[in-house]
């Protein structure tokens, strides 16, 4: 069973061998990790994004894309969901993700 040794200033464990022995041995410091400088850039981007004012951050945070038949009126309504799906599946296109799922 492994206990931890009271050693100052070492990384070490108690350790059982085959014979039964205990003993402290030094266990190699893991390096710490180097920071990939994409992941560096886009930290210090979000640091930048956060000292705008929140309704600028909420403007610019949201991509807004034509989607094609849903944006050409402004309103449907339907009675019931399988109407609904049932024109979803003959109207909107494939890539919109409205289509029935396949078993």
């Amino acid at each position: 069973m492994n206990e931890p040794c009271r050693q100052p200033g070492l990384e070490t464990f108690l350790r059982d061998d085959q014979t039964g022995v205990s003993r402290c041995e030094a266990v190699p410091a893991l390096a710490e990790p180097v920071e990939d400088q994409g992941w560096m850039d886009f930290r210090d981007q979000c640091r930048r994004q956060m000292q705008r004012p929140l309704d600028q951050r909420i403007r610019y945070g949201f991509c807004r894309m034509y989607k094609p038949v849903l944006d050409d009126a402004r309103w449907r309504a339907f009675d019931t969901l399988p109407a609904y799906r049932e024109w979803c599946a003959a109207h909107l296109p494939g890539y919109l993700g409205f289509q029935p799922a396949k078993p």
